[in-house]
């Protein structure tokens, strides 16, 4: 995020660095293995002129990593706006500290869960900022969508947060839901309202499994809405007409995937669909970190790991 402070349309915003964790998934998270990966993680805040408190949107990246900041057209609009309107805006950047520029080619080199505990930390931290009015939300497209799905349950954030609370409004955009290894019995966090918007022709992350998860959320009347653009592909945000992207990883035909249950399996996915399943007995001890596990043949690349509770 240096280079997105120097930028002449970012400037006058603050770099703040702060303690996060690195996780397998949310399985390694409930079970508190992530807080024996420590690491230091950068956010750029920019916040309206003034000395006024203000709102926050906290925002985390697809998989096309902290660049997507500067060179897509709509989040680049869309910061200057909240700004415009006096919310301020906080960049994460989930990657480069983990040693990663960009995923969409292996989704394995930083496990989705990880963007969510670098924005639920955030959340922590800017609570406490001279200038937040104490008013939070989260947004993030594809990847960044996923983050912003796993930080509406009430089962992740109140591992970090007191309380039934989180963010107040949340736009997941275009997210992996089927096989992120979300809950498969969600809740909402009981102050927050949902926005939920995925592109009814997207092929790269699919609309259907989303839309069924988003209505399984457990929550009040008038909490959760989802609007399905019809005709609209992954990235509508590019302003240009759809292409195919060559070499991405996808996992559109890989087994559906949610933490809730608990089969003993490795379950592997490679970038042209091929589906691999291993079986696993390995036991989890609570407060142990669990090294990352990266590759089980030279064909298949590990995205999810599943194991029985002890």
């Amino acid at each position: 995020l240096n280079w997105v402070s120097k930028n002449k349309y970012y400037k006058g915003g603050e770099l703040i660095k702060y303690q996060s964790y690195t996780g397998f998934d949310q399985r390694t998270v409930i079970i508190g293995g992530h807080k024996k990966n420590p690491i230091e993680i950068t956010g750029y805040l920019q916040l309206p002129k003034g000395d006024s408190k203000v709102p926050i949107v906290i925002w985390t990246h697809s998989s096309g990593g902290p660049g997507i900041y500067l060179w897509n057209d709509f989040t680049y609009h869309a910061h200057q706006k909240l700004l415009e309107e006096g919310i301020g805006v906080m960049f994460i950047d989930n990657f480069c500290p983990r040693g990663a520029k960009d995923t969409w080619r292996d989704q394995s080199k930083v496990p989705l869960i990880n963007g969510a505990i670098d924005g639920i930390l955030a959340l922590k931290l800017l609570k406490s900022h001279p200038r937040s009015n104490g008013k939070f939300g989260t947004t993030g497209h594809s990847r960044g969508g996923t983050n912003s799905l796993y930080m509406a349950d009430v089962k992740f954030t109140s591992l970090f947060l007191d309380g039934t609370e989180g963010f107040d409004a949340i736009l997941p955009e275009a997210a992996e839901c089927h096989s992120a290894g979300l809950f498969a019995n969600p809740e909402l966090t009981t102050n927050t309202k949902l926005l939920y918007v995925h592109g009814g022709a997207d092929d790269y992350t699919l609309a259907k499994p989303c839309e069924e998860h988003v209505k399984r959320i457990k929550a009040k009347p008038g909490q959760v809405e989802i609007d399905i653009k019809k005709g609209w592909y992954h990235e509508w945000h590019m302003g240009k007409k759809p292409f195919r992207v060559k070499g991405a990883m996808t996992t559109g035909k890989c087994p559906d995937f949610f933490i809730d249950e608990k089969p003993n399996s490795l379950i592997t996915c490679s970038s042209n669909h091929a589906i691999k399943v291993i079986n696993a007995t390995a036991k989890i001890t609570p407060g142990i970190a669990y090294p990352e596990i990266d590759k089980v043949d030279n064909k298949f690349r590990v995205l999810f790991f599943e194991t029985r509770f002890p």
